[in-house]
């Protein structure tokens, strides 16, 4: 089993020096940029990602892409792989097991029957592009006078502290609640609420 990029280089290896033999090869990815790069003919990073491409062409029984809206399944068909069966997984539940009522979880952050929500769940880091939702809600507040909106951003990174500058400088920060990561059996009641 191969996960992401230097675990799979890692099975190559391996496998150049025979290790793998009669084995079964799980390689697992949460995405891949590849097909951004070739798509904007960025050959420079593209050649500063080389090693991306080798591990996305290894040849697998089983290739496992997460579908995190980086066109995975994309790269994969550009670049040719030779596994031979690909699979193309959606990130996030597939189940809710709700812990507590959803009139508990409103009545913990005040949310009303008539307040709209939204929820983001990701790590907050740049390219998952959160700083558009922080957009939305502004543009739904200012341009077309919803005040009833509560923006739920589950998960924590990097960027945090600059989204939360962010809200107060687009004069939502009232609106939009950082909730933290929240454990995955939890996940369900926020996306209830919503």
């Amino acid at each position: 089993y191969g996960y992401e990029m230097h675990g799979v280089l890692a099975l190559k290896w391996l496998s150049l020096f025979g290790f793998l033999k009669n084995k079964a090869i799980v390689t697992r990815f949460q995405g891949s940029f590849i097909s951004e790069m070739i798509e904007n003919r960025e050959w420079v990073r593209l050649i500063w990602n080389y090693d991306a491409i080798v591990a996305l062409k290894f040849s697998a029984d089983l290739t496992i892409m997460t579908n995190d809206a980086t066109k995975g399944d994309k790269a994969f068909e550009l670049i040719n792989s030779k596994t031979r069966r690909f699979v193309f997984w959606p990130n996030g539940c597939d189940y809710f097991k709700l812990n507590r009522s959803l009139s508990q979880i409103k009545d913990e952050y005040g949310i009303t029957d008539d307040e709209f929500v939204i929820i983001t769940v990701c790590r907050l880091v740049k390219w998952k592009r959160v700083d558009r939702g922080l957009h939305l809600v502004a543009r739904l507040t200012n341009n077309f006078g919803i005040q009833h909106i509560k923006y739920f951003i589950i998960g924590d990174g990097e960027q945090k502290h600059e989204l939360e500058q962010m809200a107060h400088q687009l004069g939502i920060a009232e609106k939009v609640v950082f909730c933290g990561p929240i454990n995955n059996e939890y996940l369900g009641e926020y996306y209830q609420m919503a």
